[in-house]
């Protein structure tokens, strides 16, 4: 109304242009009037509130009835697999577990994802062996891991292999031969210490160790089980299950983690080499480069190199080396510390270059290759891979 009468006075041209402009401030700084009234007006104000809150309830309900849509869905899809596998209600309560475990957001891909079943799997035994101290318990639960793994197909069948290379799909710890020597490696404390062991037996329920000293683990570490197959060194990350002294059991797994590919010449070179500690991931105020150090190259193999020096590494850190493999040539790489050890020169360390191409690497076995002949050196039989010779053939037992 107050705007009505406003402007049929504007046309009447009853007002000066100052009258018109304390008319129009006057308008405007009412606490009262027209707009403005409307928005800070009590109700107004209760009224929007609510309506605001009752959209952000019902799309919270909309959401939850997503979700739970969806969670039944996969939670059908689960149990539709589960029977076409033939799981025992067990065995899918216990499936349904390790893909949670597994952090799985769809619990149906456990079935098509062994390595993920194999990481839930063991986050699963950490808990039941440091949980449970039945050992009977622990018996029947490890035999149940193992029928799902049947089951669902992630156990492969033996296979007889004549040849030299293996593939890593094809390699599973149930084909490790009993009284075959290994290496133990602890993934979760002294990684730079190695235990030499040898397999016992080869059951269902696991694979048993027997090493020359006590070992320190304990049942739900993870380790690694070293184990060469002709010239070539597979890794097969595992837990362990039980242990008493320096006898151990731990749970298979039906994949390796491939180590070295080739045998290579060993060359003594004597040469400087720039090294600095490279880790993924520290802790440090603000970004830093890399300090370098010299140490020396005391052995050449293809990608592996035996160093000499003050660096403080540990078995399985990252390395940044630099160095001149002939003259006006000169290689950057990083490298994966492989072992650590004493001689009677002082400490050592081999590394292996892991960020060659195919190209480059071919170019560092022709360089081993060459200074091994300038030296003198027989081919045939001086070829190594960085460690001992260990030569033998593999047989594959049934479980």
């Amino acid at each position: 109304m107050t705007y009505t009468r406003f402007y049929a006075v504007l046309l009447a041209g009853g007002l000066s242009p100052y009258e018109r402009f304390e008319a129009m401030r006057k308008l405007d700084s009412s606490s009262q009037s027209g707009l403005y009234a409307l928005l800070t007006n009590q109700w107004f104000i209760i009224l929007g509130l609510s309506i605001i809150f009752f959209l952000l309830l019902l799309l919270a309900a909309i959401r939850l009835q997503q979700r739970e849509k969806g969670r039944l869905k996969q939670i059908q899809m689960f149990d539709e697999k589960a029977s076409l596998f033939g799981l025992t209600p067990e065995e899918r309560d216990l499936l349904r577990t390790i893909a949670r475990l597994s952090h799985q957001k769809q619990l149906v891909n456990i079935y098509f994802r062994a390595k993920d079943f194999d990481a839930g799997m063991a986050r699963y035994l950490r808990k039941v062996l440091t949980g449970q101290t039945d050992e009977e318990s622990q018996k029947q639960q490890i035999h149940m891991l193992e029928s799902i793994k049947y089951k669902i197909g992630f156990v492969r069948k033996n296979l007889t292999y004549k040849g030299r290379f293996r593939r890593s799909q094809f390699l599973t710890s149930r084909q490790i031969p009993v009284h075959t020597e290994a290496i133990l490696c602890s993934n979760t404390h002294s990684k730079g210490q190695e235990y030499k062991a040898t397999v016992a037996s080869n059951e269902i329920t696991g694979l048993e160790l027997e090493a020359v000293q006590p070992l320190p683990f304990q049942a739900g570490d993870a380790c690694t089980i070293q184990y060469m197959i002709g010239s070539v060194l597979w890794g097969f990350d595992v837990i362990v299950l039980s242990i008493e002294g320096a006898k151990l059991k731990v749970c298979h797994v039906d994949h390796a983690r491939y180590i070295n590919r080739r045998r290579f010449v060993r060359v003594p070179l004597h040469r400087p080499v720039w090294a600095a500690s490279f880790p993924v991931l520290s802790e440090q105020s603000k970004p830093a480069l890399p300090s370098f150090s010299q140490a020396e190259i005391a052995e050449f193999s293809g990608p592996t190199l035996r160093l000499r020096g003050t660096l403080e590494v540990q078995r399985k850190d990252r390395i940044l080396v630099i160095f001149e493999i002939e003259p006006g040539r000169v290689i950057q790489d990083i490298a994966e510390v492989q072992r650590v050890g004493q001689s009677g020169t002082g400490p050592f360390y081999v590394v292996e270059l892991i960020g060659l191409d195919d190209r480059s690497e071919d170019e560092l076995i022709r360089i081993t290759n060459q200074s091994a002949i300038e030296q003198g050196m027989d081919l045939e039989t001086e070829r190594d891979l960085g460690g001992e010779e260990m030569e033998m053939t593999m047989e594959v037992e049934s479980v």
